[in-house]
């Protein structure tokens, strides 16, 4: 009887609780290096720096400008996060530099540990080399003399 009773239990939570919703953090995205300024995009809490790389190379790709390559010294700069505790702050991979601005260059860090907070703003710094900053080919690679055909 105990058994029927804690099934029966089981199935009504089971069946009448809804599904527990993890909150959105929706923070504004610069690449100032691109020209790229995204608002309000939401994370999860346990999204990574490297979720805004994501981010930021879809808003590249609807540019018709594709990421070819990040930098290697890419840093994360956040305006808009709780005051880090006091043994993070040894990190080398980050740096508080006022009471609600740190430098991250750990790209798997998580936002719950970063403790960005709604309305942040993360400005990516550093190189990200797109297909557009390539060089052009060269005439000389596509020229074909035989085919008695001019070039403008």
């Amino acid at each position: 009887i105990i058994d029927s009773i804690m099934n029966s239990y089981d199935r009504y939570l089971r069946d009448s609780l809804p599904e527990p919703k993890i909150p959105q953090i929706k923070v504004n995205l610069l690449a100032q290096s691109k020209g790229i300024k995204l608002e309000n995009v939401n994370f999860r809490p346990y999204d990574t720096l490297r979720d805004v790389r994501i981010a930021i190379e879809k808003a590249l790709e609807i540019q018709h400008n594709q990421v070819l390559k990040w930098g290697e010294d890419i840093k994360y700069k956040i305006t808009g996060a709780h005051p880090l505790p006091e043994n993070a702050a040894n990190f080398e991979e980050m740096k508080q530099l006022n009471a609600d601005t740190i430098i991250v260059s750990d790209k798997l860090k998580q936002f719950a540990d970063l403790r960005i907070i709604n309305g942040a703003k993360i400005e990516i710094i550093g190189a990200i080399i797109c297909a557009s900053d390539a060089p052009k080919p060269c005439i000389t690679l596509n020229f074909n003399k035989d085919a008695k055909k001019s070039f403008n």
